[in-house]
């Protein structure tokens, strides 16, 4: 019966042009590779293999011998009850996912001549106490012991030259990379001073981990080096650091605060996802972009001030941060994403005092006690749903002269008694615009109209008993003044929306060589 069916599978792959074909020989499954070289892979029937596996060096099929080269992909992925598995020497590789899941494997004997392990080789094979890797070994794929709870030590062949260990830790042979720690290694880690870069999710799941020290000869963290660490409370970073990867502490659900490094340019996407006890961290002042899903479902997180040369909010960046009821916004931001602060419970007030043009989709979903919210001067477009399920929104400002482009769906869910405050003259504008049509209450500002502002481009007005300035060049000299001529404040305007605070009265507000008249 063999025979015939490994006839059929031939006759079939020489139809469609390939040479692939699969045959089942003493309790395991074999595909072959290579019919010219005689070279097959391996891999289990079902997952129901148990026990103690051997893998052989040669199998037949009909009256052909095979060599055994390759642990198949996902190959034995979920064989929850093998307990040891032994490699013939002819097996150079072992593909991804191979052994993810085999939750009872406690011993592993790897072939001497393997060269590869594939992502997720090992993943969650959480009764695996240690790894003996062979000289031959030239590469590890991501996360391939990642979640291999019992894991505590690796050991290397002294005669490979890619890879090294240092007191049970996997390195790079010169050291310089931190490559795996093992899960059970220790709850306390002070990265070794002749390490330069903390390698793709090296500590990966490292539930015993509690606190790490990263010293200066670090200058880099790559991508998830610390995802799902969920005992990590602590963590030391370096001025040294430049870089660090997406996903890097992303839930590390104890993780209470950081200090980040003071020179990086980026946080990037799901740095801090899911890291829950998060409190406070304070973004660097050199930091550029805010990537997605940054901070999503920080829960503790109370207050963040986004520095001055951030311009863009990805999609995503904040949400679901249910504390978060403070933002402090720069004056160079002009895209913020889609969802980028929806399901913030605790927001109160938005002020958008930077240049945004463009603001995603369902911006503030979900901010159930946001009261008002502030859009810029610079403001073009609205996408759908921006405040969607804010029920306590009593007040919307917007200080574009023109009336934001947006759809019938922009302001779906606006309670009926909220208040749009808009520019003076351009009332009529928004009462008419598309989507702007749903508020039944427009309300122009006080202060000094459009053609008697400094330009066309530069406005003066009050506001809810604040002194606004914009569009002003970055720069640009303000002084304001009392009716007994005297200087009240003298400020360096900054790209945007300028806003003081200051008593009620008349004042001057000199700019450009011109002079216009505020009541407050």
């Amino acid at each position: 019966m063999r025979k015939f069916t490994t006839l059929f599978f031939l006759l079939f792959a020489m139809t469609v042009g390939s040479q692939v074909f699969a045959f089942e020989y003493e309790g395991l499954n074999y595909t072959v590779i290579s019919p010219e070289n005689k070279t097959v892979s391996v891999s289990a029937l079902s997952g129901d293999l148990s026990g103690d596996v051997v893998i052989p060096e040669k199998v037949i099929d009909g009256e052909t011998e095979y060599t055994v080269t390759e642990v198949a992909q996902n190959g034995f992925r979920l064989c929850g009850k093998i307990n040891s598995l032994v490699m013939p020497n002819t097996i150079t590789k072992i593909g991804m996912d191979a052994f993810w899941g085999c939750s009872l494997l406690g011993e592993v004997t790897l072939s001497d001549k393997l060269e590869s392990i594939g992502n997720f080789g090992f993943n969650s094979c959480t009764s695996l106490k240690t790894i003996d890797l062979p000289a031959s070994l030239k590469t590890i794929g991501n996360q391939a012991f990642a979640n291999c709870t019992s894991l505590e030590n690796f050991t290397v062949d002294e005669a490979n030259t890619n890879f090294t260990v240092d007191g049970g830790v996997l390195f790079s042979k010169d050291k310089t990379i931190l490559v795996s720690y093992p899960n059970k290694k220790g709850s306390v880690y002070i990265v070794p001073s002749f390490v330069n870069t903390i390698g793709a999710n090296a500590f990966f799941g490292c539930s015993n981990l509690t606190k790490a020290i990263v010293g200066k000869s670090v200058t880099s963290i790559e991508e998830g080096a610390f995802y799902m660490c969920g005992y990590l409370k602590e963590i030391v970073l370096t001025n040294s650091i430049k870089t660090l990867g997406d996903w890097t502490f992303a839930y590390c659900g104890a993780l209470k605060s950081i200090v980040l490094p003071k020179d990086i340019t980026s946080i990037g996407n799901d740095l801090f996802a899911g890291c829950s006890s998060l409190q406070e961290i304070v973004i660097p002042e050199m930091v550029q972009s805010i990537g997605n899903q940054a901070f999503h479902s920080c829960r503790s997180l109370a207050k963040i001030v986004i520095p001055e040369n951030v311009k863009n909010i990805g999609d995503q960046a904040f949400k679901s941060c249910l504390s978060l009821a403070k933002v402090e916004w720069n004056n160079q931001i002009t895209t913020v994403g889609s969802e980028a602060f929806s399901g913030c419970e605790k927001l109160k007030v938005m002020e958008i005092s930077s240049p945004v043009t463009e603001i995603g989709i369902g911006t503030f979903y979900g901010c159930s006690e946001l009261k008002k919210l502030v859009l810029p001067a610079e403001l073009e477009s609205l996408s759908d749903a921006i405040i969607l399920d804010c029920e306590n929104l009593d007040t919307v400002v917007c200080y574009a002269v023109n009336p934001p482009t947006c759809s019938q769906w922009a302001f779906e869910g606006l309670p009926a008694n909220c208040k749009l405050y808009v520019p003076a003259g351009t009332s009529d504008d928004y009462s008419k615009a598309y989507g702007w049509d749903k508020f039944t209450n427009v309300f122009e500002m006080e202060g000094t109209s459009i053609e008697e502002n400094i330009s066309e481009t530069v406005r003066v007005y009050a506001f809810d008993g604040k002194l606004a300035v914009d569009g002003l060049n970055e720069s640009a000299t303000v002084e304001v003044y009392g009716l007994d001529g005297s200087k009240v404040v003298e400020f360096t305007a900054k790209p945007g929306n300028n806003v003081f605070e200051l008593n009620s009265g008349l004042y001057l507000v000199r700019c450009g060589g011109k002079v216009v008249k505020v009541i407050l």
